[in-house]
C-alpha cells in the first residue's frame, strides 16, 4: 500500500511516480515520505501516440545539417508530453531531491530525462532539474531495499571493477540457433570500446581492477569470475534484444576456439550469475528492452541481472552511438568515484554531454539513451 511505501521504503526528497495506463482514462500517483497525490491523465492511445513520435525522433541519430530541426521538433514535443503525463504536478516534480518512475506500457521506452518542461519549447530538460531512475514497481523497490547493503559492510573486501570490452567478432559465436535471429554478418568490430574501458579504469587504483579486452573478453572468463567480489561490472560489447523470445536477448563475448560457450551470455544465463553489485552497466544497445508482458512490465536482461544480484544497472534504451557513449561512460564513472548515486553519476555526466563543445552530443540522442534501473 501507499503507506507502507511511504514508512519504509522511500527516503527523505524522493519522489515515487507510479503509472498505469487504461482505455479510456489513464492514472498518475505521486507518492512522497509526507504526502500522496492522485492525477488523472489521458488514454492509453493517446499517450502512446504522442510516446511513439518522441520516442522516435529521439532515436533517429541526427547529422550537423539536421540538428537544430530535430531538437525544435523534439522541444516541442518533449513539452507537449509532459503536460501530458504530469498534468498540475510538476512544481512536485521539481521540488523533490529525485525521481523514481514506474512506467507501464509504452512508458517503458521513454527516457523521462529527454521531457521538456512545459512550455519550454526552446529546451529546459527535465534531467537539468532532478535525477531520474526506475523501477518496475513499488514491491521491486522494497525488496532491493531490504537486501543486505554490502556497500556499507564488505567494501574492504571487494575489489571496484570488473569491465569487458572489445569483443573480438572473428572468434564469433558458434552456428547455432542464435544465427537465426542476429545477422552476424551486419555487426562491425568496436574497438573504441576497449578504449572506453581503459578510460574508466583509470579513475580505480590498478589493485582495485580487473580488465578483459580483445580475445580474452571471453564470456567464460565472465562466468568464472567471482561476480561477488566487483562493486561495479561494466560490460563495452554488443548487445542484442529479441523481443519476440526476451531469454534470447544477449550481449556479446569472444569466444574462444575450444570453449562450450558460444560468446552469447543470453537472458536465462544472466538468471544463474551470483553478483553483490552495487552497479552493473551493461554499455551497449537496446540493453534495457524486452518484451512488455501486461501485468509484469518489460521482461529482458535488466530483470535477470537484477535477479542475480545487482542492485542497480545502467541500460540503454536504442541503439547508441561508440564515441558518445564513451564520453558518456567517462563522465559517469568519474562522478562514481565521489560517491555519488548512480542516478546523480549518470544525471552529470548527461549534463555534462548538454554542455559539450561538440555540438552534436547535446542532442538528447546521444545522452538520454541510457537509464539507471
Amino acid at each position: 500500500s501507499a503507506s507502507i511505501v511511504q514508512q519504509k521504503v522511500l527516503m527523505e526528497g524522493e519522489l515515487l511516480l507510479e503509472f498505469s495506463l487504461g482505455k479510456k482514462e489513464s492514472h498518475l500517483w505521486l507518492i512522497s515520505e509526507q504526502s500522496l497525490h492522485y492525477v488523472r491523465i489521458p488514454s492509453a492511445e493517446v499517450i502512446e501516440k504522442q510516446v511513439q513520435r518522441f520516442v522516435r525522433e529521439l532515436r533517429r541519430r541526427p547529422n550537423s545539417f539536421d540538428v537544430g530541426n530535430s531538437l525544435r521538433r523534439l522541444h516541442v514535443r518533449g513539452s507537449r508530453l509532459s503536460t501530458m503525463l504530469f498534468g498540475n504536478a510538476m512544481k512536485q516534480l521539481l521540488a523533490s531531491k529525485t525521481l523514481i518512475i514506474v512506467p507501464d506500457g509504452v512508458l517503458h521506452y521513454l527516457p523521462f530525462e529527454a521531457l521538456v518542461l512545459p512550455g519550454a519549447i526552446d529546451g529546459d530538460y527535465l534531467v537539468e532539474h532532478v535525477p531520474i531512475s526506475y523501477v518496475q514497481s513499488a514491491t521491486v523497490l522494497a525488496q532491493l531495499r531490504e537486501a543486505p547493503d554490502s556497500s556499507r559492510e564488505n567494501n574492504a573486501g571487494r575489489a571496484a571493477l570488473l569491465a569487458f570490452g572489445n569483443p573480438i567478432l572473428a572468434s564469433g559465436v558458434s552456428d547455432d540457433g542464435l544465427r537465426g535471429f542476429i545477422d552476424f554478418t551486419t555487426i562491425s568490430d568496436i574497438p573504441s570500446t576497449a578504449d572506453e574501458v581503459k578510460s574508466i579504469a583509470r579513475f580505480f587504483p590498478a589493485g582495485q581492477v580487473q580488465t578483459y579486452l580483445g580475445s580474452e573478453a571471453t564470456e567464460e572468463r565472465f562466468k568464472k569470475e567471482d561476480l561477488r567480489h566487483y562493486r561495479y561490472i561494466h560490460c563495452a560489447t554488443h548487445g542484442f534484444l529479441d523481443e519476440k523470445v526476451p531469454s534470447r536477448s544477449s550481449i556479446l563475448f569472444s569466444r574462444a576456439g575450444d570453449s562450450t560457450e558460444d560468446g552469447l551470455l543470453q537472458m536465462n544465463e544472466v538468471f544463474n550469475l551470483d553478483m553483490n553489485s552495487d552497479l552493473v552497466v551493461l554499455s551497449a544497445c537496446e540493453t534495457g528492452l524486452g518484451k512488455l508482458f501486461k501485468g509484469e512490465g518489460m521482461v529482458g536482461l535488466t530483470r535477470a541481472f537484477h535477479y542475480a544480484g545487482a542492485r542497480s544497472l545502467i541500460v540503454s534504451l536504442w541503439k547508441v552511438a561508440d564515441a558518445s557513449t564513451a564520453e558518456l561512460m567517462k563522465g559517469l564513472y568519474s562522478n562514481l568515484v565521489k560517491s555519488r548515486s548512480p542516478a546523480e553519476a549518470l544525471r552529470e555526466a548527461k549534463l555534462k554531454m548538454l554542455r559539450s563543445p561538440v555540438q552534436l552530443w547535446r542532442h538528447p540522442y546521444h545522452w538520454a539513451g541510457f537509464v539507471v534501473q
